[in-house]
């Protein structure tokens, strides 16, 4: 069973595309081209007057340390370059409730993201022990558990040997004043957003 992660933010945006696909190598075109490892591509948007990048992401379980090394390497990229990040997607690790944040990480006292997450999932693997290092070193926020839609870290896998939570969004610190809410839905996989703001492409 397939499921969605829905991000709502402050100021909604509409367009986001599913694939961002070019094949250029200027400056420009560069920074919104198809990754081609198995990351979906990653998207540069407007939100209000900030630039946001959202990268949707798959690391494939059978080619696991060779996408996580290639994802590793591009959140270094965007996260020093770009302020306001969220990545979304199946990270196929398992991160059990870990990653419990220090209160002045949070940039604002009125967020609504918790310092401890729930999870449904209480296992710990490898690969989700790996994530979970990465996304401090990135200063990057897991939301699953962590908020008012998923404030018991719902399954976002179901199938005939288990439940699990693999499907993971992460934010950067800064990006937390632009997230409500975020939850989990038993729908197939999508990315939603609202109507109000406008997307760049680059092109």
């Amino acid at each position: 069973m397939a499921w969605r992660l829905t991000v709502n933010l402050q100021h909604p945006i509409v367009g986001l595309p599913s694939n961002v696909v070019d094949e250029t190598e200027s400056e420009e075109t560069r920074e919104v081209r198809v990754l081609a490892y198995n990351i979906a591509g990653w998207k540069k948007v407007k939100l209000n007057s900030k630039r946001v990048c959202i990268v949707p992401v798959y690391l494939n379980c059978n080619e696991w340390n060779e996408d996580f090394g290639r994802f590793s390497e591009l959140m270094w990229e965007l996260t020093a370059k770009y302020e306001y990040c969220i990545a979304i997607g199946d990270l196929n690790g398992r991160i059990s409730c870990e990653q419990k944040i220090p209160r002045h990480i949070i940039p604002d006292q009125h967020c609504l993201i918790r310092l401890d997450r729930n999870s449904k999932d209480n296992i710990m693997n490898r690969n989700g022990s790996r994530l979970i290092t990465l996304l401090n070193e990135l200063n990057m926020i897991i939301l699953n558990g962590r908020t008012k839609g998923d404030n018991q870290g719902e399954f976002t896998y179901v199938g005939g040997q288990g439940s699990s939570v693999i499907d993971v969004c992460a934010a950067s610190c800064s990006s937390l004043q632009l997230i409500s809410d975020f939850k989990v839905d038993n729908e197939f996989f999508l990315r939603s957003f609202s109507n109000n703001t406008q997307t760049e492409d680059y092109e």
